[in-house]
């Protein structure tokens, strides 16, 4: 353990964005961090100028029409924070003692100084926010947007003397939100602002060693990405019909279809599909093989009460029999996960509604379930599996937290027993990349005897398709995993997702998302709804200028 750890700050000026002065508090807070100095670059940040174009136009609109409660982006004064606490403000590093501090943390917008290695024992650490070399610098995420990228990618970056061209220390992906920029750049940069406290935190639990341990830091830095200019005009005007069309996309099937999920049974022979009930749909199958019964469990979900609930069928001759609702809360349930532990049945569904992770056991197994406590408290938590291993046991979750979704960060706890105190992984979150760490299935022993973790890719769109991930080291101090195999929705037909993995015996269940059509659309609401996409307003206001 690391108790102590010297950083400083490098900053254009102390006005600095909401999310750079979140950060720094957040870093204030923590004992184990001493902020020796602050060097001022002298380059304050200026907001545009407008110049009348689509561009700037667009920009605000799309702030105005997207903005939640916090916005990134407001300027605050860093002194606020600082002033009370006395930390010294120095203007020149010359005067500065050769390797003061453990870290210099760089947030200036001139790049990396050479000179600055001089003055940490473990380098300069600065962050990326986009997968493009841009002008402009507050457009990060503006082309991933443009060109629908799938994910939108950020970095921690670590340069010194012997990397000067910097190492990655972390690395996260975030689902793209096509059709808003303001609100993909937003949401990104919260998240990305939490990827410094994170690695100095896993420093001081696990010393610098850390660093050179996880996987992502053997890939390099590339340098050869080319700048790309702002976009002109004529550009603008592709991007507004591309966000027009996304839109009316978007409006056209939530007016006319529903997005429904239905369960797979595949064997060697044969695949069946269970039919739902009226006015319902099935999803997240869980199977259990009791007394040469086997029963299959799942989220049973309620169209006109918007929300899910668990129910059984038992299998036999691959027909289902009629379903058995045994769990129903104010709030939505699904993912019932259930395992054996100590000879009992125990059931963690998804109970995000609560704010927590709870735990029912089974009072007379399969029908009556009562709840049992809750292992994690106040916690945005989905997808909660837990995998029996080395004599612990260990929760794999994902959680929605610092601008993170619920589809992009998996978290790990572990506790000697499954009623214990839960402790968090130094290394949480293990993973933080939207395309493999949601749970999707129970964690399983394959035929070699390795590790297999079912997970989500949410790229595309929520429950897109399952990786199958061979975890390869899980120890208190230390998580690997490595995806193995990708599951795409087309595989089973005409589908667009699937989200659901588990297997029992030589039968494998999957769940499967496709679209039905509406018997109660209204046409005269959806014509309305175009006339109100609101993407002609910045051109508007352009012509408006252009014709005083």
């Amino acid at each position: 353990m690391i108790s102590k750890i010297k950083i400083g700050l490098k900053l254009d000026d102390f006005q600095i964005e909401f999310w750079l002065y979140s950060l720094i508090e957040r870093l204030l807070r923590e004992e184990y961090i001493i902020l020796e100095f602050i060097h001022i670059e002298g380059k304050k940040i200026e907001n545009s100028k407008s110049e009348n174009t689509l561009l700037d136009n667009y920009l605000k609109w799309d702030q105005s029409f997207y903005q939640n409660n916090k916005n990134a982006f407001e300027l605050k004064n860093l002194k606020e924070l600082t002033n009370p606490l006395k930390i010294p403000v120095i203007q020149n590093f010359i005067k500065t003692v050769s390797k003061s501090i453990n870290i210099l943390l760089d947030f200036t917008r001139q790049g990396i100084n050479k000179k600055d290695f001089n003055i940490s024992t473990n380098g300069t650490w600065s962050l990326r926010f986009g997968s493009y070399n841009l002008e402009k610098k507050d457009l990060e995420f503006f082309w991933e947007v443009y060109y629908k990228k799938t994910t939108s990618d950020s970095m921690l970056i670590s340069y010194s003397a012997k990397n000067p061209k910097g190492k990655i220390i972390y690395k996260s992906k975030s689902n793209t939100k096509t059709l808003s920029f303001y609100e993909n750049r937003n949401n990104t940069y919260f998240k990305t602002s939490t990827f410094i406290l994170r690695r100095l935190k896993q420093i001081h639990l696990l010393n610098y060693d850390v660093l050179d341990n996880i996987e992502i830091v053997s890939q390099g830095v590339n340098e050869e990405i080319p700048k790309i200019a702002l976009p002109n005009n004529k550009q603008m005007i592709v991007f507004h019909l591309k966000l027009f069309f996304r839109e009316l996309k978007q409006l056209f099937r939530n007016q006319f279809y529903d997005q429904e999920w239905e369960i797979l049974i595949k064997n060697e022979k044969s695949i069946n599909n269970i039919l739902a009930r009226k006015g319902r749909w099935y999803a997240d199958p869980f199977p259990i093989s009791k007394d040469n019964i086997m029963y299959l469990f799942f989220e049973d979900y309620i169209k006109n009460e918007h929300k899910g609930c668990i129910s059984y069928v038992e299998l036999k001759n691959n027909t289902a029999s009629k379903p058995i609702e045994i769990l129903k809360e104010k709030f939505h349930l699904s993912y019932p996960h259930i395992f054996k532990y100590e000879n009992k049945y125990y059931m963690i569904p998804e109970t995000m509604g609560d704010n927590s992770i709870r735990l029912y056991e089974s009072a007379e197994f399969p029908k009556k379930w009562k709840f049992k406590k809750k292992l994690i408290d106040k916690v945005q938590a989905v997808d909660t599996t837990v995998f029996v291993h080395d004599n612990k046991v260990w929760l794999f979750t994902n959680i929605a937290k610092d601008g993170a979704s619920d589809w992009e960060e998996l978290y790990l706890f572990y506790s000697e027993n499954l009623f214990g105190k839960w402790v968090s992984h130094p290394l949480n979150p293990i993973i933080s990349d939207v395309t493999r760490s949601r749970p999707a299935g129970n964690i399983f022993i394959n035929e070699e005897g390795k590790i297999i973790r079912p997970s989500q890719d949410c790229s595309k769109c929520y429950g897109y398709a399952i990786n199958l991930n061979l975890i390869s080291k899980i120890t208190t101090t230390e998580y690997e995993e490595k995806v193995l195999e990708k599951i795409l929705p087309n595989s089973f037909g005409n589908y667009f997702g699937t989200h659901t993995i588990n297997i029992d015996k030589d039968f494998y269940f999957y769940d499967v998302k496709k679209w039905k059509r509406k018997n109660n659309y209204n046409i005269i609401k959806f014509l309305k709804n175009i006339i109100g996409i609101y993407h002609h307003k910045p051109i508007r206001m352009f012509l408006a200028s252009k014709f005083k």
